[in-house]
């Protein structure tokens, strides 16, 4: 589970520095590049766990991304 947790951690850093020009080139060439499943896995793992500040940063994660 640690390394889910890492994965996440990384996920919503990677995202919290994506500028809002650069979402929808960012979600279709992870879609392209079929890396957007995993991501999203991580940042719904990440809103499922028992601590609450990663949840945080998941949901502003997905929030950002436009699926909240």
């Amino acid at each position: 589970m640690s390394g889910t947790l890492s994965g996440a951690q990384e996920a919503v850093a990677m995202i919290a520095r994506l500028p809002e020009e650069e979402v929808a080139h960012f979600l279709r060439d992870s879609i392209a590049e079929r890396r957007l499943s995993d991501l999203m896995r991580s940042l719904n793992e990440a809103v499922a766990t028992g601590d609450p500040g990663l949840r945080a940063s998941a949901e502003k994660a997905l929030k950002h991304l436009g699926f909240l």
